[in-house]
């Protein structure tokens, strides 16, 4: 039988090497993912006109079919004004917006699937390139992609 000394010193080890190796896991993601911008072609061109669907559909109501607004409340999605509120910003942070308060009012109504679609659109439609991968629901991998000015 073991005294409660060992047991402790036991019990403080096997904590140490489990926070060892959750740190070492994290850092180990950490080194996989590479930030990139969406220059890098983050999105297809499939899902793009996935997207440009479900937006005319839902969002072109507010956001204008050409994506300049036709309402006061709702920015424009092209030009200087979108230009200038997603640049710098991650991918990550701009899906969260669009996933947790579009469609103004019931953003429940569009899955997340076409949510970030409709950003692939959104990207395509300002003239950033597509690529030959869909951009995920990963909010990890979305957070290290960062928006470049439009080309």
């Amino acid at each position: 039988m073991i005294n409660g000394r060992a047991e402790t010193n036991l019990g403080a080890t096997v904590i140490r090497l489990i926070a060892i190796a959750l740190i070492s896991l994290g850092f180990g993601a950490a080194a996989q993912a590479q930030e990139t911008n969406i220059l890098a072609g983050v999105f297809t061109e499939a899902q793009a006109a996935r997207g440009e669907e479900v937006y005319q559909a839902i969002c072109a109501v507010c956001h204008g079919e050409d994506l300049n607004t036709v309402d006061d409340e709702s920015p424009s999605l092209t030009g200087f004004t979108c230009n200038f509120s997603w640049n710098g910003k991650t991918l990550a942070e701009k899906f969260e917006i669009v996933r947790d308060t579009m469609p103004s009012g019931n953003p429940v109504v569009v899955n997340e699937q076409s949510k970030i679609d409709i950003i692939a659109y959104i990207l395509g439609f300002n003239g950033f390139p597509a690529g030959d991968q869909e951009l995920g629901l990963d909010l990890a991998i979305l957070g290290q992609i960062t928006v470049a000015p439009a080309p």
